[in-house]
């Protein structure tokens, strides 16, 4: 016969004696038993999973003065027999002694009164309803009351109220999932748009013929150079740095920049041909 396999589905958290969570706890370890039942097939086995899952808190002080007891010799016994693990439902009543809810009705309720919707309407409408079945709440008027108390107030104003609770939360999930939609339009719609910039750039009134000195070409600057001209204002006979021509607050306003009207090489030719004596005695070769 082969090995039973565990199917390993479901398996409760640890428990650390919240009382709050002690009977989803023991449901769960119930839940897992019955899927393995070929494994855990006796008290003891059944027994010993459900303390393997109680290690911290209150809890696992009570597993361990369980094991204490049950791995102990029994006074009363004259062969040196152990106490033993007991039963499963002895087990199971040992635990909701110790840890069920003290007054669970009254502290549901208590919680319903201070029940306030978050984010997730979901989350919360499935809380209400654990609440309300722990604090024993059948009343619909009653029930409707401590739910739309909870909810926000863009989802009381609804207009006309169902007269059953499935539909009262079929309609609200349906307000909240539209006012959802809205506020994602509204996002999208206030979103800056982004302009790329433009590949043109804006057409200039300067002359496009003016030339800079600072933005002079290679071949530029060897003609003044060969010419004699000055690199401030374009013109031959003297230099760029002489106080003469260019007084220093001169060139300093003028930040080294002076357009001028570009001419074609032969009209340059001529200009400096036509230079006379004195001119060209005052020139300077860089």
């Amino acid at each position: 016969m082969p090995k039973p396999i565990e199917r390993k589905i479901c398996q409760p958290p640890d428990f650390n004696g919240d009382r709050e969570e002690s009977t989803k706890f023991l449901r769960l370890v119930t839940t897992y038993l019955d899927i393995n039942d070929e494994i855990y097939d006796t008290d003891r086995r059944m027994i010993a999973f459900a303390l393997s899952f109680m290690k911290t808190g209150p809890a696992g002080v009570w597993m361990e003065d369980f094991l204490t007891h049950a791995q102990s010799v029994n006074p009363l016994s004259t062969n040196g027999a152990k106490n033993g693990y007991g039963t499963w439902e002895d087990f199971v009543t040992k635990f909701k002694e110790c840890f069920e809810p003290i007054d669970s009705a009254g502290t549901a309720l208590h919680r319903l009164h201070s029940l306030k919707q978050g984010d997730d309407l979901s989350a919360h409408v499935a809380t209400f309803r654990q609440l309300c079945s722990k604090a024993g709440i059948t009343n619909y008027n009653a029930v409707k009351d401590y739910f739309l108390r909870g909810l926000m107030a863009k989802l009381c104003n609804s207009g006309d109220i169902p007269d059953n609770f499935d539909a009262l939360v079929k309609k609200v999930i349906s307000i909240e999932n539209a006012y959802q939609l809205l506020l994602s339009h509204r996002s999208q719609s206030s979103k800056p748009v982004s302009k790329k910039p433009s590949r043109f750039t804006p057409s200039s009134s300067r002359d496009p013929n003016a030339m800079d000195v600072d933005r002079l070409t290679e071949a530029e600057k060897k003609e003044h150079m060969r010419t004699g001209k000055c690199f401030h204002c374009h013109k031959a006979g003297h230099r760029a740095n002489d106080p003469e021509f260019h007084p220093k607050e001169d060139r300093k306003n003028d930040k080294g920049k002076k357009p001028v009207r570009r001419t074609a090489p032969e009209e340059e030719t001529s200009k400096i041909e036509d230079l006379d004596d004195d001119e060209e005695t005052r020139r300077v070769d860089f």
